[in-house]
């Protein structure tokens, strides 16, 4: 008798351990979903109605730029960045522009109004200064802290995801530059707004 519950527990041991890794491996094959939605100001260049990036690992990273977004002609209204659904001004922090993903999240295209204008132009170049891209330019008032993502390069990993500059009045001082280095044959470089790219730092 004893011997039989002894062998009974033994069983149900087992089958409790043979679940441990279908839990973990459950767990590790979860993926999440960020939706962006263009606020009251503008709308999308794709034409959608909402930017959906779904299929997301854990540390998947997704990449918002303001090319995005398209305003009406004359607006007086410039994009500042992305801030997370559901929470007022006080808490709704800009998000970097590049960030990395670990939940289910939406965000909202923040908006800034035009009172002191002045454009700033983004490179993206390796080390010695060869552009691997043309460059951005953007807008945004005197005195902002201008946040930007970098763009994905094929073969090339770029030294900061994101990049932050105050604005001053003369726009040949508002030059930001991205530089890459190349990707060792061994390292595969995916498109990071696919949500399939590696975690480095910020």
């Amino acid at each position: 008798m004893k011997k039989h519950f002894l062998l009974t527990i033994a069983m149900i041991a087992a089958v409790l351990l043979s679940l441990v890794p279908s839990a973990v491996y459950a767990k590790s094959e979860y993926t999440y979903t960020v939706r962006i939605y263009p606020g009251n100001q503008g709308e999308f260049v794709s034409g959608d109605e909402v930017l959906i990036f779904s299929g997301l690992g854990p540390d998947s990273r997704v990449n918002f730029d303001p090319d995005m977004v398209r305003l009406p002609e004359g607006s007086k209204y410039y994009v500042t960045g992305i801030k997370e659904t559901g929470k007022d001004n006080k808490d709704g922090k800009i998000t970097l522009s590049s960030f990395s993903v670990d939940r289910d999240v939406d965000y909202v295209v923040s908006y800034g109004v035009l009172g002191d204008p002045v454009e700033y132009t983004v490179n993206y170049v390796d080390e010695n200064g060869k552009k691997l891209l043309e460059s951005s330019i953007y807008i945004g008032n005197v005195g902002d802290d201008a946040v930007i993502a970098f763009r994905y390069v094929a073969g090339y990993q770029p030294q900061a995801y994101n990049l932050k500059s105050k604005l001053k009045r003369d726009p040949a001082e508002n030059v930001i530059s991205f530089i890459y280095i190349p990707t060792p044959e061994s390292v595969t470089v995916v498109n990071p707004s696919s949500g399939d790219s590696g975690e480095s730092g910020e």
